[in-house]
């Protein structure tokens, strides 16, 4: 259970203000990527507790990772969604960013998030968090800003 309670540990200690502090200091691709990485990692983790017993170190491998049913950002929202983990507007923001991420990962173009689609889906997002002075000041109100936040 080594590599679950490090995930538990860092999700603990982890604050939005800290997650909007990295995001802040990164390159467009880098923010992208990342962001929907930790999504993935804390819907894997709120799943995985909704379970009622927490999974074996294997048994979470074999749903969370490789081929397993849970291994995919768009499996961990739908099924996130249906154990009402998440509500609507988080899965329609969810989807968002991780359309966002493929955009980004899945090419060697020069992207950023003022780019024509991506921007329109930065835009097109529900859901933000209050930040707190001075990271609201560093977060803009552009297409970035939005997805940070």
């Amino acid at each position: 259970m080594s590599h679950l309670r490090d995930q538990l540990a860092a999700l603990s200690a982890t604050s939005p203000e800290s997650i909007v502090e990295m995001l802040s200091g990164l390159e467009d691709r880098a923010t992208a990527i990342i962001a929907a990485s930790l999504l993935e990692n804390f819907l894997g983790l709120a799943i995985a507790y909704k379970f009622g017993r927490f999974p074996s170190e294997s048994e979470f491998g074999r749903l969370f990772t490789g081929y397993g049913p849970l291994a995919t950002l768009s499996a961990r929202i739908m099924f996130a969604y249906n154990l009402k983990i998440i509500n609507a507007d988080s899965r329609h923001d969810f989807i968002i960013i991780k359309d966002i991420r493929n955009q980004f990962a899945h090419t060697y173009l020069p992207l950023t998030f003022e780019t024509g689609k991506i921007s329109a889906n930065c835009y097109n997002l529900k859901l933000t968090i209050k930040l707190i002075p001075p990271l609201s000041e560093t977060v803009h109100d552009n297409a970035r800003g939005k997805y940070i936040k």
